[in-house]
């Protein structure tokens, strides 16, 4: 039998009030994390058994990215 992986990936407004609720406020734990600038920052927390990714929302981006996306890899 194959396992996967669920995961939660939106884009946050507020990227470091956003981090600070999860993982200050939840506590839950950092697996993951990158910084290449402000338009290119995200955050991996481990939540029971999926992902949840928080992305940093770019200052000047072509097209607004909306909403939340929902993968999961078997």
């Amino acid at each position: 039998m194959s396992t996967g992986e669920f995961r939660f990936a939106f884009f946050a407004r507020d990227y470091e009030a956003t981090l600070t609720f999860y993982r200050d406020g939840l506590e839950l734990p950092i697996v993951g994390s990158w910084d290449r600038g402000p338009d290119a920052r995200g955050t991996l927390f481990s939540a029971a058994s999926g992902i949840i990714e928080v992305l940093g929302l770019p200052r000047h981006p072509k097209e607004l990215p909306y909403g939340t996306t929902m993968r999961r890899k078997v």
